[in-house]
């Protein structure tokens, strides 16, 4: 009966660590899916969401994504403050604050889309930009081109004038250093699994 009961404690001990591992597995796992999330939004891509809907715990990514396709920067700076404890937890706090050029260029992404012209004035308004002396709306217009393609600037009357033949987001050194996380990231993951697996 003794040995019985050793077998049955050691097996009790094993199953509560395999339980602790596979938590913490869960939760390593979510962390990297997140970090993932809000690189592909530093990247600007399309990301599916309908998976990240089903998962209860990403939902707050779910509204950090919407925000920024939108090109709501006032409102997304205020839902990064708001749930500042926990962005910072999920290590993606730094990378969020950095988000508002690419905010604003899908603003300006999508004004390109409805106006064919709208005076500098009417721009900045939509933009939601406060302090206008800070912001330096040509150069922003000329670093923006990959999003919103060929456009000219009147500047006798104050208007910028859009075509629509713009291009999607392309090459750059960030570009190429975001994948390279987002592939260790990926990495990471396959490796957690494997350990999962290991295990049982």
């Amino acid at each position: 009966d003794e040995e019985i009961n050793k077998i049955i404690k050691l097996t009790t001990n094993e199953t509560k660590q395999l339980i602790l591992i596979r938590k913490g597995v869960k939760i390593f796992k979510l962390l990297i899916i997140k970090n993932i999330i809000v690189l592909r939004m530093m990247l600007n891509e399309i990301i599916d969401t309908s998976d990240i809907y089903k998962e209860i715990n990403l939902r707050l990514y779910l509204n950090l994504i919407q925000l920024s396709n939108q090109g709501k920067y006032n409102e997304f700076e205020l839902f990064v403050k708001t749930n500042e404890n926990i962005f910072e937890t999920d290590l993606v706090l730094n990378l969020l604050f950095n988000m508002k050029d690419i905010i604003i260029k899908n603003a300006l992404k999508k004004i390109s889309k409805t106006y064919n012209s709208i005076s500098f004035e009417d721009l900045m308004l939509k933009l939601k930009i406060q302090n206008k002396n800070d912001f330096d709306l040509l150069s922003f217009c000329s670093k923006s081109k990959d999003h919103i393609g060929t456009f000219t600037f009147d500047i006798k009357n104050q208007i910028i004038n859009f075509s629509k033949d713009y291009e999607s987001y392309d090459n750059s050194n960030c570009r190429n250093y975001l994948i390279k996380r987002i592939n260790h990231l990926h990495s990471l993951e396959e490796q957690i699994l494997k350990s999962l697996r290991y295990k049982e």
